[in-house]
């Protein structure tokens, strides 16, 4: 009964969608796993680093809950969490990607960047399904955003597609 739940485990880490719409592999690497077969769910704990295509996700843990049809249905990402996409960048505390709904929610000292241009707040969740970015603010702070207008290069608004954010910013909120 075991060896049907870890290969069940790796069935659905390997053949179920996580970040988008066509079937490829991913691949999640953590110090742990634990597969919860009743409660429909897996959870990585240490150094987590989750790759689908040119998608990476990295945090402390990370919690991937199935449906009764063992497709994923949402993933909770918490602490150092840190998303790479195609000239995207973001940092926050938490993380929540809701499958069905293709909502990504970032809580916590959010901050996301896109080649030169920048936002932050409190949260940011984007609805891709109709290309909607809304900024939340904590209580005692503003959003903030750098816009450059005059970039136009495709797939990225500031033609530095795979360029992360300099080091130093990087130190200074604490990512790894």
């Amino acid at each position: 009964m075991r060896n049907r739940g870890v290969f069940v485990l790796f069935f659905i880490l390997f053949s179920v969608l996580v970040f988008a719409d066509e079937k490829f592999p991913v691949n999640i690497e953590a110090d742990s796993v634990k597969y919860f077969g009743k409660e429909q769910y897996s959870l990585f704990t240490g150094n987590v680093k989750a790759t689908y295509k040119d998608t990476k996700v990295y945090s402390d843990s990370m919690k991937v809950v199935f449906d009764s049809k063992k497709e994923v249905e949402f993933i909770y990402c918490s602490g150092n969490v840190k998303m790479v996409k195609e000239g995207m960048y973001s940092l926050s505390k938490e993380a929540e990607l809701k499958m069905k709904e293709n909502i990504l929610v970032l809580k916590g000292d959010a901050k996301v960047w896109q080649g030169e241009n920048y936002l932050e707040g409190e949260e940011v969740i984007v609805y891709n399904n109709d290309n909607r970015v809304v900024v939340n603010r904590a209580e005692n702070k503003r959003v903030k955003v750098i816009f450059y207008p005059d970039n136009k290069t495709e797939g990225s608004l500031s033609g530095n597609k795979d360029k992360e954010p300099k080091k130093d910013i990087q130190k200074k909120n604490g990512s790894k």
